[in-house]
């Protein structure tokens, strides 16, 4: 598993065209797709996560169990 922190301000605002980098990232990578994610205490949220799946033809999955558990995996073992 690769991570790299990002520090963004607005999720929604990030989302915005994010797609497309998205399908063109995971097409140079080999990768079935991504999961991202953030703080976003300013709408009321812990975190925020959605995963990215163009590979399989899934353009955007807003609940998906596996990513949220490796999300607190990472969280966990970098004591955050």
């Amino acid at each position: 598993m690769a991570c790299a922190w990002v520090r963004i301000v607005r999720f929604d605002r990030f989302l915005a065209g994010f797609r497309n980098a998205v399908a063109a990232l995971t097409r140079r990578l080999g990768a079935t797709g991504i999961t991202v994610f953030a703080g976003e205490p300013a709408q009321g949220h812990e975190a925020v996560v959605r995963s990215f799946a163009p590979g399989d033809g899934i353009p955007e999955d807003p609940v998906t169990g596996s990513a949220n558990a490796s999300i607190a995996a990472l969280l966990h073992s970098t004591g955050r």
